[in-house]
C-alpha cells in the first residue's frame, strides 16, 4: 500500500512538473512528505473532470442542489496580466487548469474531501491580456476584465511611484489582486498564483 501511494505521488508530481515548472513545487514536495499519511488518495484518471464538466456551471458546481450540506461558496481568484508568447500563455492556462482541479477536489463537489463549501473560479484579466483569456473560461474560470486599480502618477510616495514598475513579474499590474476585496458576494475569497495547487 505504501509503495502504491508512493507511485501515485510520483506520478502526480511528474504531471505537475511537466505542466507548470519546477520551482513552485519544492514546497509541494515538502508538503507531500509531511502529509503523506493523511493525504487523500485520488485516482487522477478516474476523477479528473473534463473541461466541459468544469465549465458546465457558471459557479463551478457550487450551487448544485444534488450536493447535500453545502454551507457556502468560496471564491478562488487568479490574475492574468499579459499574454506573453504562445508558449507561456499555454503554460498559464495549464497551470490554472491544474489549480482549478485541485480546488474542485477539495470542495463539496468531492464527497471524500469532507468540505462543506462549494467554489467559484474567477480570473481577473488586464485589458492587455483580454485577447488570450478565453481558454481560461474553457477550464472553468469566470473572466473579469479589469484595468490596473491604481494610477501610478497618483502614488504619493516617490520611491514607490518610481519603482512600482519593478514589483514582482508585472509591475503595477500586480495590483489586480486588490479586486479580490470587491468580491463581497462570497464569505471567503482566496487569491492564488497560477503555479500553486490546493492540497487540503
Amino acid at each position: 500500500r505504501v509503495r502504491k501511494r508512493r507511485m501515485r505521488r510520483e506520478r502526480l508530481l511528474s504531471v505537475m512538473l511537466s505542466l507548470v515548472g519546477t520551482a513552485p513545487f519544492i514546497i509541494f514536495v515538502l508538503h507531500l512528505s509531511v502529509l503523506e499519511s493523511s493525504a487523500p488518495s485520488w485516482d487522477l484518471a478516474a476523477e479528473a473532470p473534463t473541461f466541459e464538466e468544469s465549465s458546465s456551471s457558471s459557479d463551478g458546481g457550487s450551487d448544485d442542489p444534488t450536493i447535500p450540506g453545502v454551507k457556502g461558496t468560496v471564491a478562488y481568484a487568479i490574475s492574468l496580466t499579459g499574454c506573453g508568447d504562445m508558449g507561456s500563455a499555454d503554460m498559464h492556462v495549464q497551470g490554472a487548469a491544474v489549480l482549478g482541479h485541485s480546488i474542485r477536489m477539495n470542495s463539496a463537489y468531492n464527497p471524500r474531501s469532507k468540505s462543506r463549501y462549494g467554489y467559484k473560479l474567477i480570473a481577473f484579466v488586464h485589458p492587455d491580456a483580454a485577447s488570450c483569456s478565453e481558454p481560461f473560461r474553457d477550464v472553468g474560470y469566470e473572466i473579469m476584465v479589469r484595468d490596473t486599480p491604481v494610477n501610478v502618477s497618483d502614488i504619493r510616495g516617490e520611491f514607490l511611484r518610481t519603482h512600482v514598475h519593478k514589483i514582482g513579474c508585472c509591475g503595477e499590474k500586480e495590483y489586480l489582486k486588490l479586486y479580490s476585496y470587491q468580491l463581497t458576494d462570497y464569505p471567503v475569497v482566496v487569491h492564488f498564483d497560477m503555479d500553486c495547487i490546493m492540497l487540503r
